[in-house]
């Protein structure tokens, strides 16, 4: 798909690719892509969803988790408080950019102790 975009677009090469879809997603899951001509996609339902957490959601084994449900209402008046330190002498390894939480060698660095991704997760979907 960024070649055909490159080609058409740096090369000048009558491809096709200025008549795609504007969007195109892989939708994780149900393992399939999804085209449209805007963004949001047509249909998106929105949720609100509020950070929770007992002051450790530093891994993906720490204690954070995102719920439709206002703090206030769980009886979290008090919630602790998470804090991530930042530290440009020790950064997050990562491969492939910003947004990929592993190492080479096929490790990840969720479970780094020290300053870390901070993590909140929902149950499973169903």
């Amino acid at each position: 798909m960024q070649l055909r975009w490159f080609d058409r677009w740096l090369k000048g090469i009558q491809n096709g690719a200025d008549h795609d879809p504007k969007v195109r997603i892989f939708v994780m899951g149900a393992n399939r892509w999804r085209s449209a001509e805007t963004w949001p996609l047509p249909g998106t339902k929105y949720r609100k969803l509020y950070f929770h957490s007992g002051g450790k959601a530093n891994s993906v084994h720490g204690d954070g988790w995102l719920s439709a449900d206002k703090p206030e209402d769980v009886g979290d008046d008090e919630a602790a408080t998470d804090a991530f330190t930042y530290d440009p002498t020790d950064p997050v390894p990562s491969i492939g950019g910003r947004f990929q939480a592993s190492v080479p060698g096929g490790r990840t660095i969720s479970g780094r102790s020290s300053a870390g991704p901070t993590c909140w997760s929902t149950r499973p979907r169903r």
